[in-house]
């Protein structure tokens, strides 16, 4: 019987328990498998390091069997805490039993076959199918959900699976906004860069504008110069002319060359003004492109901001759109609720109407039919579904394989059939005959010679009809006379000779009753005496000595001598019914010789007297089941003396002995 359903249980390590105990029936200690969990949640299924007690139904770990022990340093730990211990039964889908070939046997094994082959089946099937892990919580709810167009998922709290919208219609909207937001944060990416080259140009720009201004400072300084020197060659020149006289032609030339120098140095300044001016608006032109560069810069920020937004909404669609949750409450009511804050569809009750009461089945067993040997049993309903009515044909068993054979019984007598005849044939045959208490007019059922009344009180004599005596014949003789009333025969002549004195010639049973005919072969005297000489016999008058067993049913004596045997040792096996025995260690008493005497319901009385130096043990043997007066261990031997009394006794199932020792006292 197994009234326990579960097939597994798990326990939490604490760090110091080692034997894990286990409910379910077990066929043999390597149907237990168990399976090791560490905090991160690996497993490993142990092959080693425990120990399976089927007396206790525990499992112990660590824990080995006596003399399979190993150091304590290459044991494992005690299971620690955050660690889980997972014990479950796995037994061999196989079927070892074999029945005898014989109806009902052989149909039971078929039977218990098949169930064992469907069981085989299943777990095939199983093997190939989506499975829990064995240290996993036994209320996961594991029924999925049906909804055309749905699909599933396993729930938030990881215990039951709840209905969500199909992937392959989620899919392609969170492919397309993630594809969305994949080339909005490309572009954003894309001016990102755009906006750190504007802002490398604008800052070139400004270098450019910064070099040219600093050109144009030294051209206004050239020129400055130039002006300076300028204006040193005028006052040069009119000095020259001052203090040249002598000649007005260089003076002249002087003066020319003076002027070209004035409006070389003015052209030299309006030209460092150009450039000052240009320089300026390169200054100015860098500032917008810097300006502008950043604005480029804070745009890709926000586009990538957006483009985050976009993929986070993008998950939560691919997650949560339009997954609707059931649940029923105990009236009845199937409602929905939902993550996206989608409106739920409106509740319903879905709680029917209590059906009428059904109709009671009966059930009645029809005809009993016995089918050949070797067919199937069967079962047919000759009634209605709710009023059935069962035959049953069940198949003969097969002939016995035992060495018997089918016995054949004949219907009618034979002198040639060696097999039995059935009772009614034997009572017909019996009915015309004669037996011992009929009367005349019954003997008138004879039909080889009739009896009639003339031969009433003659006894029937039997004699041999043919040479070989084969057979015997009766008939009644004339020759014999029988009185029904006084019980005498008379007998007229019998093979030829006159045997009708022989009641006064030969003694009668009643007169030779008591007379010794003869003893051992020797015939009586005159006077009916008998003389005989006993040679070995037994004599009243001296003493007898018996080697073979005699039978007395009933003894009377005065005294009785006992021989026993003094033994010096520490054993012995005794042949006597009474010993003292000497020790000075422990001692072993075999009684074996005295049960192999005794038959069945025969008893003996064995008693010896020991003396030892100290207390020792005593061990008894060869006396079978033995009873003690007191306990086993009052039967010891003492320092001051035992007396030791064993009563044995054979019965249909052995020896039985009760045994009973006596410590002596000091005595005087």
């Amino acid at each position: 019987m197994l009234a326990h359903v579960d097939n597994r249980i798990t326990y939490n390590g604490n760090g110091n328990a080692t034997e894990f105990a286990y409910q379910f029936k077990i066929l043999d200690r390597t149907d237990i498998k168990v399976l090791l969990t560490d905090a991160d949640g690996k497993e490993k299924l142990l092959t080693k390091d425990y120990y399976v007690d089927v007396e206790k139904s525990v499992v112990r770990y660590p824990g080995y069997a006596v003399g399979a022990e190993v150091p304590e340093s290459e044991r494992p730990p005690v299971l620690p805490t955050g660690w889980k211990l997972t014990i479950y039964r796995e037994v061999p889908v196989t079927q070892e039993t074999d029945l005898p070939d014989q109806y009902p046997f052989n149909q039971i094994e078929d039977i218990v076959d098949k169930l064992t082959m469907i069981a085989q089946q299943l777990t095939d099937v199983a093997s190939r199918s989506l499975k829990i892990s064995v240290n996993k919580s036994a209320d996961i709810d594991t029924t999925i959900p049906w909804e055309n167009g749905k699909s599933f998922r396993i729930s938030d709290d990881g215990k039951t699976l709840e209905l969500s919208e199909d992937p392959a219609k989620v899919l392609p909207l969170a492919q397309g906004v993630y594809a969305q937001t994949q080339a909005q944060a490309q572009s954003a990416a894309a001016s990102a860069v755009a906006a750190a080259k504007s802002e490398d140009s604008a800052a070139a720009s400004a270098s450019k504008a910064g070099n040219s201004a600093q050109s144009a400072s030294v051209s206004a300084a050239s020129a400055a110069e130039n002006a300076e020197l300028t204006s040193g060659y005028k006052q040069e020149a009119l000095n020259a002319k001052a203090d040249a006289t002598a000649s007005a032609t260089n003076a002249k030339a002087s003066e020319a060359n003076a002027e070209i120098s004035e409006n070389n140095a003015e052209a030299s300044k309006e030209a460092a003004q150009s450039a000052a001016t240009a320089a300026s608006n390169f200054a100015s032109a860098a500032r917008n492109s810097a300006g502008e560069a950043k604005t480029y810069k804070d745009n890709a920020k926000t586009y990538m901001d957006n483009a985050e937004l976009y993929m986070n909404n993008a998950k939560n669609y691919s997650e949560n759109v339009n997954v609707f949750v059931p649940s029923v409450s105990s009236a009845g009511v199937l409602s929905w609720t939902n993550k996206a804050g989608l409106p739920n569809p409106a509740s319903v009750n879905i709680k029917g109407v209590k059906g009428d009461a059904g109709t009671a089945a009966t059930i009645t067993i029809g005809s009993v039919t016995t089918g050949e040997p070797g067919t199937n049993a069967s079962v047919t309903n000759s009634g209605t579904s709710t009023n059935a009515i069962l035959n049953f044909t069940i198949p003969r068993g097969n002939p016995g394989s035992g060495g018997g054979t089918s016995v054949e019984v004949d219907a009618a007598l034979s002198d040639t059939s060696l097999n039995p005849v059935q009772n009614k044939v034997i009572k017909a045959a019996l009915d015309g005959k004669l037996n011992t208490t009929d009367t005349a007019t019954a003997a008138q059922k004879l039909t080889a010679s009739k009896v009639t009344a003339v031969n009433v009180g003659r006894p029937i004599v039997f004699f041999s009809n043919d040479s070989g005596g084969a057979w015997l014949e009766a008939c009644y003789d004339t020759n014999f006379k029988y009185n029904t009333v006084t019980k005498d025969l008379t007998v007229g002549t019998i093979n030829g000779v006159d045997v009708t004195a022989i009641d006064t010639t030969y003694a009668k049973k009643t007169d030779i009753s008591g007379v010794v005919k003869s003893v051992n072969g020797t015939a009586p005297d005159a006077s009916g005496n008998v003389t005989i000489t006993a040679t070995g016999g037994v004599s009243t008058s001296s003493a007898n000595t018996w080697t073979a067993v005699q039978e007395f049913y009933n003894t009377k004596t005065f005294r009785a001598c006992h021989t026993g045997y003094f033994v010096e040792g520490t054993s012995d096996t005794p042949v006597t019914d009474t010993m003292w025995y000497t020790t000075n260690g422990d001692f072993t008493l075999n009684l074996s010789n005295f049960a192999m005497l005794l038959g069945t319901y025969e008893s003996i009385v064995f008693s010896a007297y020991f003396t030892a130096d100290a207390d020792h043990a005593l061990t008894i043997s060869g006396a079978g089941t033995m009873t003690y007066i007191g306990s086993a261990s009052d039967i010891a031997i003492s320092g001051s003396g035992t007396l030791l009394t064993v009563w044995m006794i054979k019965n249909s199932n052995g020896v039985v002995s009760i045994v009973q020792a006596h410590k002596l006292g000091s005595g005087t």
